[in-house]
């Protein structure tokens, strides 16, 4: 019984500490971005109306979100690199889209917007405004699209 209530317990901090950890977006000024984000919103969103900047830390890692007036998001990783731009009411636009899939856009869907573009560990996830979902991989070679 004594054995039970201590697992109990166990249980109910561990949830406790998983709770508290997942509320920690902070706001913080967009001069606390590390230099690399400063220098992609330099280059790709100047003079685009900032509405906020927030810092989430999590177990392992730090990232950082910028949403821009028009309810545009990008997120960076720790050491600025963006994971994820979404203007689902606007457009990505080509600068900050990686050279071969700008390119391989250009070739193939000219003049349809970017509406989302997402990097992880296996490559690029491109929205456009038409629908479809087309599938990168690292080096921004086209795999394969899904609709």
């Amino acid at each position: 019984m004594a054995m039970k209530k201590i697992m109990m317990t166990l249980a109910v901090a561990f949830l406790g500490i998983i709770t508290v950890s997942a509320d920690n977006d902070h706001p913080i000024n967009t001069n606390q971005l590390p230099v690399q984000a400063k220098m992609f919103l330099d280059k790709n969103f100047k003079g685009k109306k900032i509405a906020a900047t927030t810092t989430e830390r999590d177990w392992f890692s730090k990232e950082y979100n910028v949403i821009f007036a028009d309810g545009s998001k990008i997120e960076f990783d720790s050491e600025g690199n963006w994971e994820n731009i979404d203007c689902n009411r606007s457009s990505v636009p080509e600068s900050a889209l990686p050279a071969a899939i700008a390119s391989y856009l250009k070739a193939n869907y000219a003049g349809i917007k970017v509406k989302e573009i997402d990097l992880d560990f296996r490559g690029y996830d491109v929205d456009l405004e038409n629908g479809l979902e087309i599938k990168f991989n690292k080096d921004g070679k086209f795999l394969r699209i899904d609709s």
